[in-house]
């Protein structure tokens, strides 16, 4: 049996697509956030894990 390791990959683009998380502007805020996010995807980036909070922000990670 052989094993042929496969030729490295170039290096991804990266970005991380934020917006700001407020409890009484949340819907709002949110649909932004979601807007951001499907303008990236329609530009070809593609989602890398799920979307974070942290404190009042919240982010999801793309690779090109």
């Amino acid at each position: 049996m052989s094993y042929t390791r496969p030729n490295a990959e170039e290096p991804k683009q990266y970005i991380i697509v934020t917006g700001e998380y407020n409890y009484t502007k949340a819907k709002v805020l949110m649909e932004k956030f979601a807007q951001d996010v499907n303008q990236k995807l329609a530009e070809g980036w593609h989602l890398q894990g799920g979307t974070f909070m942290s404190g009042t922000f919240v982010g999801q990670a793309m690779v090109k």
